[in-house]
This record gives structure tokens, sequence and C-alpha cells, in this order.
């Protein structure tokens, strides 16, 4: 239920980003055709805005999963394991190797 309630949330906010990108290349455009005199450096800033704004939020992104130890969708290598889980796999091959060299309780004792 969570997950699509996240989902959803990132759905959202998409549509509002492309929305507010529609919106401000449409007010450039038709100050532009009302020969407005600044139409020229409202369509630079819009230009600069289209590529600085997401590089910008996906910098944000990742130094939070950085912070955080969390896997986000600006993860560098999200298939690479988590340090919790190297850890977790560690201590599992650990204690199969204890379990394999210790001898069990029954093979020790005889009754002859």
């Amino acid at each position: 239920m969570e997950d699509k309630k996240i989902k959803r949330h990132k759905q959202i906010a998409a549509i509002i980003g492309i929305a507010l990108l529609v919106a401000m290349y449409l007010v450039t455009f038709i100050l532009a055709l009302c020969r407005f005199d600044g139409a020229s450096s409202l369509f630079m800033g819009a230009l600069a805005c289209t590529i600085v704004i997401p590089v910008l939020i996906w910098v944000y992104i990742w130094i939070y999963g950085l912070l955080t130890r969390k896997k986000t969708i600006a993860t560098l290598f999200p298939d690479a394991p988590s340090e919790e889980e190297v850890l977790n796999a560690r201590l599992a091959a650990a204690d199969a190797a204890d379990e394999k060299n210790t001898p069990s309780a029954d093979k020790g004792s005889s009754d002859t």
C-alpha cells in the first residue's frame, strides 16, 4: 500500500515539474510575441533552468542517499550491495564456517 502512495507522489511531482517547465516556456514565448524587450534574456534563463534545476535536484537526492545510507534514484551503483548487506553476508559465512569446523556432540561421544 505504501509503495503505491510513494509511486503516486512521485507521479504527481513529475507532472507538476512538467507543467512548470511548459508554463515557463509558454510565458517566454508569449512575451517574445508581444515584443517584450527582455524576452531573449527570459529565454536564456529558461534554458538555463531546464538544465540546472534537474541537475541540482539529482545532486540533492544523491547527497541525501549518501548521508542516510539509503539507495535512492540517484544512487551511482544501485545494483551494488549496501554495507549492511555485505556485513550480514560476511557474518553468515563466518557462522557457517564455525559450524563446519566445530565437531558436534554426538560425533565425539561413544558408548564402548
